[in-house]
């Protein structure tokens, strides 16, 4: 039965790269940028002095837990597993838990993602050839820990489809767990490690004794603890490893044997009163359309997730770059720039947003300039605000109040053109998003390269048309402005209502050209 279900997974997998070509080109390119990045890791493995083998050790122990608590909760929270092998699917066949359980965990190795993992903790346990037998020993936690990674992350995301989450849940759990990951960066910029190596060095060892304590980074820490003669460490850290897998394998089992034979739970829509926003938007079309996204902006996260992102941004930009060192100041000077792309890009794929919901646009003969102005309306308010806060706030924090209004003025004219600039890509380019009731963070299987050519294009075009804005906003920034504040406030103003207006105009054209092909396209990837 394992075998066999290896080879579905296989099947599957590559029957699904022979229908999609876009999905077989992100494959190819993703295989080719984990290849190299693995035989550089090795190359880098290999050839280190015996002097440096310490420390390598202490950074697989780390880096290695990361993974396997990557594995953990990114799936659940953020990109999901492959669906077709979900226990769930197979509830119509005789297959006992037990037998079922091993062919699911192995052939979580079949893909991109599961077979990088296996090869990146094999090439680790080379930071552990101090001998023979400590290389052998570090090949055996590698595959400990990849298959740790594989059962912690099916057994969680296993007990999510079977006893499911309340509407929320998800996405708080996402915020919560993605914030820190922001701040990860700023954190080391402030042990300063150029200035003072040996505090990093330090920190990172106790965040590998912590991590050889957890069911994470057990198996490397048992065997990193062995090599550096510390027994008592190593006999611990062994037991929770095999611990946590014994326990986590019977949890497995039983939720997939529930997950075999219970419905998904689903969970009733809560009824609602009145119109909403609907009825306090102007009784037009466009007032109709504005309404209906508010309610998007109000309770669906993958809208929600930008404005929870951005005091983050602020915080991160605004006040602990500044504070880091001098040069990085200028980063509280962009925050609204930033802030004011950010909120016009959150709009971006708002047709492929609406799903199936779209259909009414289509069937009441919605002009293009109606849906594009009702969409543009629902953002521009929260986005002001946000902008503001980005404008004032880090610069207060900085001492530099003379700036707030260019700085103003120059993040309105950034939130004109993302908006210009998404209400044309929007009825242009209809890609596979996460669903409505997904998580915000999840990316549909075989659109990962077509999102990332349009949204790599998307900024490019911002970049380019915000080229005259920064040029007058730096030279300003750095006290030697080429053209007077008056001009340059002016300027930002008109080109950013300007570009947005223009990009009503275009996209409302194209949307009333291609609405049936929109429309096919976004049945398509629903």
């Amino acid at each position: 039965m394992v075998a066999q279900l290896i080879k579905l997974r296989w099947r599957l997998f590559v029957n699904g790269l022979v229908r999609n070509k876009w999905q077989l080109v992100g494959v190819i390119l993703g295989a080719l940028y984990v290849g190299f990045l693995l035989v550089m890791g090795a190359l880098a493995l290999a050839s280190l002095e015996p002097w440096a083998l310490p420390i390598a050790q202490m950074i697989v122990v780390v880096l290695g837990a990361l993974v396997v608590l990557g594995w953990t909760v990114v799936p659940a929270f953020f990109t999901g597993m492959d669906g077709s092998m979900d226990p769930q699917r197979f509830a119509l066949f005789p297959i006992k838990a037990r037998t079922l359980a091993p062919g699911l965990l192995l052939a979580g190795f079949i893909g991109v993602p599961g077979l990088a993992t296996l090869v990146c903790m094999l090439i680790a346990a080379f930071a552990f050839k101090v001998s023979v037998g400590w290389l052998i020993a570090g090949l055996v936690a590698g595959v400990l820990s990849a298959l740790a990674a594989q059962l912690y992350g099916r057994t969680f995301m296993a007990w999510f489809s079977s006893v499911g989450v309340k509407r929320g849940v998800r996405e708080l759990g996402t915020v919560v767990l993605f914030v820190p990951v922001m701040f990860i960066g700023p954190a080391l910029a402030t042990l300063k490690p150029d200035e003072d190596p040996g505090r990093l060095l330090d920190m990172f060892n106790t965040v590998a004794e912590v991590s050889s304590y957890t069911p994470f980074g057990a198996f490397f820490g048992a065997v990193w603890a062995f090599a550096s003669g510390n027994v008592v460490h190593g006999v611990i850290s062994t037991v929770i490893g095999l611990a946590s897998l014994i326990v986590c394998w019977v949890l497995y089992v039983r939720v997939v044997e529930k997950a075999t034979v219970s419905p998904p739970r689903i969970v009733a829509a809560k009824e609602t009163k009145g119109l909403g926003w609907i009825g306090r938007m102007p009784a037009t079309p466009w007032g109709a359309i504005a309404g209906r996204a508010l309610v998007y902006w109000t309770r669906d996260a993958r809208y929600s997730a930008s404005l929870i992102f951005l005091p983050v941004i602020i915080v991160i930009f605004g006040v602990v770059m500044p504070l880091t060192k001098v040069e990085t100041g200028i980063g509280g000077h962009l925050t609204a720039i930033f802030v004011g792309a950010i909120m016009g890009f959150s709009i971006s794929a708002d047709v492929s947003y609406d799903s199936t919901a779209f259909h009414t646009h289509v069937l009441t003969g919605v002009r293009g300039w109606q849906d594009r102005l009702g969409r543009v309306a629902a953002a521009a308010p929260l986005s002001l605000i946000a902008v503001v806060v980005g404008a004032v706030v880090p610069l207060a924090i900085m001492g530099r109040p003379e700036m707030i209004v260019e700085t103003l003025l120059a993040g309105i004219a950034a939130l004109g053109v993302a908006l210009g600039l998404s209400s044309i890509v929007s009825a242009r380019w209809v890609y596979a998003v996460p669903q409505p009731g997904e998580s915000p963070f999840q990316t549909p299987q075989g659109a990962g390269m077509r999102i990332f050519i349009t949204q790599t294009l998307y900024l490019a075009a911002v970049l380019v048309l915000l080229a005259p804005t920064l040029v007058f906003f730096l030279t300003s920034w750095n006290g030697t402005p080429v053209v007077p504040p008056v001009v340059s406030a002016l300027f930002n103003l008109v080109w950013g209502i300007g570009v947005c207006v223009l990009g009503i105009w275009l996209g409302g054209k194209w949307f009333d050209r291609s609405t049936p092909e929109l429309m096919q396209t976004v049945i398509r990837n629903a």
